[in-house]
């Protein structure tokens, strides 16, 4: 008995060989999808790999001192737009947008 049920006996040549060829296919879709999973968790593992490894040589930013006088790291000379760009990100921990339809106006809460 085969997946398509079982083959009579006296079937003629051509089904016996349609029944045979889907089985050969079946097969051969079966070993490509395994070989196919194979390598998706391969590169999975090497994503997994290098992700770990970049995330274990970066620490975490110390922004203690920086709270007690954050006008003078914001004013300092030579301190460009973007690093005030990018310290605005990093403090940010959430924004919230409120409107007001009467006043049209649309008020912004920045939580740091």
């Amino acid at each position: 008995m085969d997946t398509y049920g079982p083959i009579p006996h006296k079937a003629p040549p051509i089904v016996q060989t349609a029944r045979t060829s889907r089985l050969l296919i079946a097969a051969q879709l079966e070993k490509s999808w395994e070989s196919t999973l194979r390598r998706v968790e391969a590169c999975q593992a090497r994503l997994d790999a290098k992700c770990a490894s970049a995330q274990e040589g970066i620490a975490a930013p110390d922004f203690t001192g920086l709270a007690e006088d954050l006008e003078a790291a914001w004013n300092a000379p030579g301190v460009t737009m973007r690093a005030r760009q990018q310290l605005v990100r990093a403090l940010t921990t959430d924004i919230v947008a409120d409107v007001d339809e009467k006043r049209r106006e649309i008020i912004l809460t920045t939580h740091w």
